[in-house]
Order: C-alpha cells, then sequence, then structure tokens
C-alpha cells in the first residue's frame, strides 16, 4: 500500500485498525493480510476514495446500524424458523468420521478449521495437516453494562450504537515486523441503539445500558465489568499467503472420502476475507 502512495497514518491509524476490528484480529495480525485482498474487501464494503468517508462515517449513524440490526437480522431469523420443516438431531458427540461413514452415504463438516482438522485425521491425514497450518487467533465477546467501554458523553440520551476504539498513539508508532507491544483495538456497541425492542424493554426495567464488547483475546485492557452472562470465545483465522495457498489447495479436495468441507476456508472464492457470508456461500 506503501508503493501506491498511501500515507502512514492512513495505513497504520486508519486502515490496519478498521480491518483487524471487522476480522476480529489483533492489528498486528490484520498486517499479515496481503493487500490485494485487504484493499478489494475496502473497495467492495466502502467504494473509492470518493465515497469512502461518507461510508465510513455512516458506520456509526445508528438508523443505519438500527436498519441492519433490526430490519436485517431480526427479519432474516424470522424468516429462517418461519414453517421450517428442519429437524436437528444430537445423539452423540462426533470425535472421528470413521463410523458416521459406516451409516451415511456423505458426511458434511461444519465446524471451525482447528475442529475440522481433527475429525478429518483419521479418513484423510492430508487434509487434516493442511487444515493444521492455517493460524488462528483466539477472540472473545462480553455482554455487560460497563460504561468504560464506551465513549464519554456529555448527554447521555445520546449514544452511539458502534464504537470503534483504537489507541491512535500506539497505531501511529507501530510497525510492522518492529513493534512487538500490541495495540488496544477493539468494538463496543450499545445494542439499544440498534434494536427498538431491546430498548423499550430495558428502559422498562430501569436499566438501559446493554452493551456488546468483541476484541482479540487478552488485548482489551481493562476487561469490562458487570457482565451479564459468561464471556464467550471464538478463533478467527490469520490471513496470510500461506493461508490462501491452502484453502485454494482444500477447495481442490473437497468432497474426497465422501466428505464435504463447510466453512470459509473451503470457499471456491478464496481470496476474500473469510467472514460469515462465506461460509455460507461455501455450502
Amino acid at each position: 500500500m506503501a508503493s501506491r502512495a498511501y500515507s502512514d497514518e492512513f495505513i497504520f491509524c486508519v486502515f490496519l485498525p478498521w480491518l483487524a476490528i471487522f476480522c476480529s484480529l489483533s492489528v498486528q495480525s490484520a498486517a499479515l493480510c496481503p493487500a490485494d485482498v485487504a484493499v478489494e474487501f475496502l473497495r467492495a464494503h466502502w467504494g473509492d476514495a470518493r465515497d469512502f468517508w461518507r461510508k465510513w462515517g455512516d458506520l456509526g449513524d445508528d438508523n443505519c446500524i438500527r436498519r441492519f440490526a433490526g430490519n436485517g437480522i431480526r427479519t432474516l431469523a424470522e424468516k429462517l424458523v418461519e414453517d421450517s420443516k428442519i429437524t436437528v438431531k444430537l445423539a452423540t458427540e462426533v470425535d472421528n468420521l470413521e463410523a458416521l461413514l459406516s451409516v451415511y452415504d456423505y458426511v458434511v463438516v461444519a465446524t471451525e478449521a482447528p475442529t475440522a482438522a481433527r475429525l478429518l485425521e483419521s479418513i484423510d491425514a492430508e487434509r487434516a495437516a493442511l487444515l493444521k497450518r492455517l493460524k488462528h487467533e483466539r477472540s472473545v465477546v462480553w455482554m455487560h453494562r460497563d460504561l468504560r467501554m464506551l465513549p464519554e458523553v456529555t448527554n447521555t440520551s445520546w449514544r452511539s450504537g458502534l464504537n470503534l476504539f483504537i489507541d491512535s498513539s500506539a497505531a501511529a508508532n507501530w510497525k510492522p515486523l518492529v513493534t512487538t507491544k500490541p495495540i488496544n483495538a477493539y468494538v463496543s456497541v450499545y445494542l439499544p441503539s440498534c434494536d427498538a425492542e431491546l430498548k423499550s424493554e430495558t428502559e422498562s426495567n430501569g436499566k438501559d445500558v446493554v452493551i456488546q464488547t468483541w476484541a482479540p483475546l487478552g488485548l482489551v485492557s481493562p476487561e469490562p465489568k458487570e457482565l451479564l452472562r459468561k464471556a464467550s470465545y471464538f478463533t478467527r483465522p490469520v490471513l496470510t499467503t500461506d493461508y490462501f495457498n491452502i484453502v485454494s489447495t482444500l477447495v481442490k479436495s473437497n468432497g474426497r472420502h465422501r466428505t464435504y468441507l463447510a466453512g470459509s476456508y473451503s470457499y471456491a472464492g478464496n481470496r476474500k476475507i473469510p467472514l460469515l457470508e462465506n461460509a455460507m456461500l461455501s455450502v
């Protein structure tokens, strides 16, 4: 990006923190992403220089977030369960695939890559080895009431829905492969600003503070207090050139030994940021 005249301030204080937050990665890991993948993701979601900053500003607009969270996610969820004919039965925990393949014609493994690697070891050591080469970071999500995780405002009746936090001084002085100190970057969502039903419910209970914060594990300081439920943990892939080469190889072998992988790491359009949309498209 620097060779294309992007300034260090834009790269390290805006673009990489933004990419890291959307990928739920540390800034250091986000910097390993191939530039063509990262810039194409930026262009696809935010347009070119003419409308980037307008769309960036819209990111914090509560009406925009409300349309996505209320009309988008809620409507999708309602449609999925409407007249659903899908039945899910959990009889036992699966720890290998050999027994399943003796009963079923095909098996679909729809898990995170580390779990898929463990399940595949007994029937396809080659694919299991490839999956183990995909590097990951652990991230955490908290549901809480800790106002320290929101910007300070003089008028408490106004709180932005989506809030991106980045240690700008650390980012300005950080260089790839040189600085080892991690950058504190995370997202906090003030949920009543995004969901009218939740806002009405929380106001009726006299407690309108419900915050969701997510970040790479161990990089948020301090951690939030007043948790509403236990923290949730998940893994996110570290996007390197090797990652995309491995995904390309995995796609070519999908279905081998009557076993299919479903996940962003098995999506044929593999030079893309591995978000949930790509996991759905891989099915």
